[in-house]
């Protein structure tokens, strides 16, 4: 079960150990044209915040402001530079140049396409297991995402709703559906 990012992992995992799954619930998978154009923005700004500011300087932001989302600047890696001591110490202390090579590889590693990266299309085409896939209607969760998933996972299940305005026992009632349908499949 993944949700948002998190589907990447999902995703990549079932593609390379198939055997080790017995089904797969993807909710709100992240992707869309905004999401990549959003994300490369925000790194873009964290790199220029680098180069003209230096790592030092980073950290000082990422314990001010705290998350990257909400301020780029800070960077992918805010959240543990504001509450791990010993991370940004280390952090501090890096090839500056090297810093920068490895976000911008970070950056169009993670966000490469307009779809939710973690397997290619012709792996998730050959995975032979119970999928759900629970779209987002955001501009970070664009329903082309879960449509794209849709159309590679041979026999998956779309729930054609917006999540945001489900209910929680809903969303609930619709996940236990899914797993009694396919409990002599191994999925529980």
């Amino acid at each position: 079960m993944g949700s948002c990012l998190g589907c990447s992992p999902v995703i990549a995992f079932a593609a390379r150990y198939p055997q080790a799954c017995r089904g797969l619930v993807l909710a709100q998978p992240s992707g869309g044209v905004k999401r990549r154009l959003t994300a490369h923005r925000h790194f873009t700004m964290h790199m220029q915040y680098v180069q003209e500011n230096g790592l030092e300087a980073v950290v000082e932001l990422a314990r001010a402001k705290g998350s990257f989302p909400q301020e780029p600047a800070t960077g992918p890696w805010a959240a543990v530079l504001a509450h791990d001591a010993d991370f940004a110490a280390q952090f501090v202390r890096q090839d500056v140049d090297r810093y920068l090579a490895l976000v911008s590889v970070s950056c169009h590693s993670l966000f490469d396409r307009d779809t939710i990266p973690g397997a290619e299309p012709e792996e998730l085409m050959a995975l032979k297991l119970p999928a759900l896939i629970l779209p987002g209607h955001t501009d970070f969760h664009a329903t082309s995402c879960a449509r794209y998933l849709e159309e590679c996972i041979p026999g998956s299940e779309y729930w054609d709703v917006h999540l945001e305005s489900q209910p929680p026992d809903r969303i609930r009632d619709r996940l236990l559906e899914f797993l009694a349908a396919h409990a002599g499949t191994g999925v529980r």
